[in-house]
């Protein structure tokens, strides 16, 4: 058990790792910021011309993709670094996640199904 403490501890791999989740953590606060600004002006825009501005609804999408890959990379879902270490192209559209994101689905798909109810509840059960 110490040896796997010290080896985890002593990789310079996981301490990589760390670095590149701060700068990723650094980087999801100003996204949010400019995803922020514009929400406000999309808002704004739809306010007095009665319409969303196409460009803004794209680069919202390509921004949300972009947040929902950090997030990916920050839950360590992915190895996959986006932006600013991987072109903003291959960021700024949603990644799959593999298996885990097969074994994820079906594990929130069985959150979501209602509980049986008891047989004594149900409108076919005769009287007690």
């Amino acid at each position: 058990m110490d040896q796997d403490l010290k080896r985890n501890l002593t990789s310079s791999g996981i301490w990589l790792r760390g670095l590149q989740m701060l700068v990723m953590a650094i980087v999801w606060g100003v996204s949010e910021i400019v995803l922020t600004a514009v929400i406000v002006l999309q808002f704004l825009i739809r306010l007095v011309t009665g319409e969303a501005n196409a460009n803004l609804l794209a680069f919202g999408r390509q921004l949300s993709a972009f947040a929902y890959n950090i997030f990916l990379f920050l839950t360590f879902n992915v190895e996959d670094k986006p932006f600013p270490f991987k072109d903003w192209a291959a960021s700024a559209r949603p990644w799959k996640t593999d298996e885990n994101e097969e074994k994820a689905e079906r594990e929130i798909a069985a959150l979501e199904r209602p509980a049986p109810r008891p047989e004594s509840d149900s409108p076919d059960a005769p009287p007690a």
